[in-house]
């Protein structure tokens, strides 16, 4: 999900149906009919819509090849089509076709009674839909958080306060807190080897002896008790649960870790999170959760949310319309870099960072990283 779609990014940036400019340099058509010679098809200058020029199209091809055609412009693939009657056909020649690109033609067609444009053409929603990507990305990595409502599970590290700033606010459904970690399963390889380690991604287990590794779904075990006795089915591995009452814990509940060394007697602990706070409270406007005691430690806090706006604020909103536009524009006038330029008597100063208003919008949505 964006920031802002598509339809209001083209509306904002004035970008209706696509349009064809005709000139002198890119006027001109090479086809055949029936077989014939070459001929040119002279386009008049000025600016077309895409119905408009296929009109204007199948007036000129009449005209200079002497036949009954019809032109079509297709607004859902950005394709004109060219037709004549039946038994009939007619044929594009790229060499001299200056317009051939301007209508999606980049090379020669084969003799037919119809012919399909290449590629799209006039149709600006690719970049356009690129720059909004990009400008998406760039607002939420300016103010260091994302704005739609998302479900998010994420550890922070205890700095010796009494609360925690969570990245992604305003918070609309707080699951759980949970500080610090049980031992629950012992883990190491007795055989004499170079090294020994246990990794897990909280998708699969891997446990790896000198290069060779061994691997466990852990999808397909429920319970600690499952996942000790396939890790003891390998050889050379030894699992011990460190009590019983970690038996019937589900495998779900283990936390990521990675290398661990379990080489003889070193041990390798798995671990799983502590039981929720029960004592806490939580500003759900700026995301911060007050909790009863200062807690220190690395990535030993786990906190399960759902923030972010259902419903973007409309100011977020024009921010990103307005960025949009400014890249739009600057990709147009192709003045990337530039700094002011002429055009006649009309000198134009352009923005060098991000335009003022935008900043202005997208600093009250700043996270402040501490």
């Amino acid at each position: 999900m964006s920031l802002v779609t598509l339809a209001e990014a083209k509306n904002f940036c004035d970008i209706e149906s696509p349009e064809f400019d005709i000139h002198g340099n890119n006027n001109l058509l090479k086809m055949k009919y029936d077989g014939g010679s070459s001929t040119s098809v002279t386009l008049t200058n000025d600016t077309y819509g895409g119905d408009g020029l296929a009109t204007h199209l199948a007036s000129v091809i009449d005209t200079a090849l002497s036949c009954t055609s019809t032109v079509t412009w297709s607004d859902t693939t950005n394709k004109f089509t060219i037709a004549v009657t039946a038994g009939h056909t007619i044929q594009y020649i790229h060499s001299g076709s200056t317009a051939g690109y301007d209508i999606g033609f980049t090379t020669d067609s084969s003799a037919s009674q119809s012919i399909t444009s290449d590629s799209a053409c006039g149709d600006p929603t690719e970049m356009l839909n690129t720059l909004l990507g990009y400008v998406d990305t760039f607002v939420k990595t300016y103010c260091h958080r994302d704005f739609e409502s998302t479900s998010y599970t994420e550890t922070y590290d205890g700095k010796g306060k009494n609360y925690i700033d969570l990245k992604n606010y305003p918070v609309t459904a707080l699951t759980f807190v949970r500080i610090g970690t049980d031992d629950v399963i012992s883990v190491n390889n007795t055989a004499t080897t170079t090294y020994a380690v246990v990794s897990s991604d909280k998708t699969t287990m891997t446990l790896n002896k000198d290069g060779t590794a061994s691997t466990l779904t852990l999808g397909d075990y429920t319970v600690l008790s499952e996942l000790v006795t396939a890790i003891n089915a390998l050889s050379g591995w030894v699992a011990v649960i460190q009590s019983t009452e970690y038996n019937n814990i589900l495998v779900s509940e283990l936390t990521e870790f990675y290398g661990l060394s379990c080489l003889d007697s070193q041990m390798a602990y798995l671990t799983v999170w502590n039981q929720p706070e029960s004592d806490m409270r939580i500003n759900t406007d700026t995301g911060r959760i007050w909790l009863d005691k200062n807690v220190y430690g690395i990535q030993n806090i786990y906190v399960a949310y759902t923030g972010g706006y259902s419903t973007i604020p409309s100011d977020l909103k024009m921010a990103t319309l307005i960025l949009i536009k400014y890249l739009w524009d600057k990709r147009q006038e192709s003045t990337w870099g530039v700094r002011t330029f002429s055009l006649g008597e009309v000198r134009k100063s352009l923005f060098t960072d991000i335009p003022t208003e935008a900043k202005a919008i997208m600093d009250a949505y700043k996270r402040y990283l501490v």
